[in-house]
């Protein structure tokens, strides 16, 4: 499994508008004050294979381009000066000025969550998880659906759906120095079927996270099983 450290990590990507290059910055290139008190958040697309659109965050007397996380998997972790509110805005240029126009205003959950946006008509729609300590502390495991559909699974011969962006959280049975449990997935769009089976888990120090982008089934025993659609990440705090 792979693990990160739950310290904010702050990464750097060009932008894309090249016309309004001088003035528009991108959220990465951001440093938060010193002892500032912040929200922190992820940012996946769930619109599938169509095209995300470029949004930006307002920051102080600033709109900073936020990047979506790379499909099926979550990027890096954004910060910015404490707000219970997401704000997300586009970018137009009219008679040679930037213009930004309100996309989509997003409530969250708590100053640590997990962000999606997808599609609804002609507009956007979004979602958030609360993926904060106080939530998912260390020594506990959880499941987080970031599929656009309903999924399922088998803990303990416990049949258990998630709802898209719902958590399920466990503290499994301690075998030696880890707690592990087996998670049997399915796809319950039609007649259940299932996905997979695996073993999930973490120590005390610890916190484990499944998160699930999708349960698609090859259509051909021929075709191999997409195990990237589950994301397992395993953190520990410094």
């Amino acid at each position: 499994m792979k693990k990160l450290p739950l310290a904010i990590i702050v990464f750097t990507l060009s932008a894309i508008f090249a016309a309004a290059a001088q003035n528009s910055k991108i959220l990465s290139s951001y440093t938060p004050p010193n002892g500032a008190n912040l929200t922190t958040f992820y940012l996946v697309w769930l619109g599938g294979e169509t095209q995300a659109p470029a949004l930006y965050v307002p920051v102080a007397d600033k709109y900073l381009r936020v990047h979506f996380a790379p499909k099926q998997q979550i990027g890096q972790k954004y910060a910015i000066p404490y707000t219970k509110q997401l704000k997300f805005f586009s970018l137009a240029m009219k008679d040679g000025k930037e213009v930004f126009e309100p996309q989509e205003t997003l409530a969250l959950p708590s100053a640590d969550a997990i962000v999606g946006i997808g599609k609804a008509g002609e507009g956007l729609h979004s979602y958030a998880a609360d993926i904060s300590l106080g939530n998912i502390p260390l020594g506990s495991s959880a499941i987080i659906n970031l599929a656009p559909y309903k999924i399922g699974f088998a803990y303990k011969n416990k049949n258990i759906s998630l709802e898209t962006f719902g958590i399920w959280r466990t503290k499994f049975p301690k075998m030696g120095e880890f707690y592990m449990g087996q998670i049997s997935f399915f796809d319950i769009r039609k007649k259940p079927r299932l996905m997979l089976q695996r073993m999930h888990g973490n120590t005390e120090s610890e916190r484990a996270i499944l998160y699930i982008f999708g349960t698609e089934i090859p259509k051909s025993e021929a075709i191999p099983l997409d195990t990237n659609q589950i994301l397992p990440i395993v953190e520990t705090a410094k």
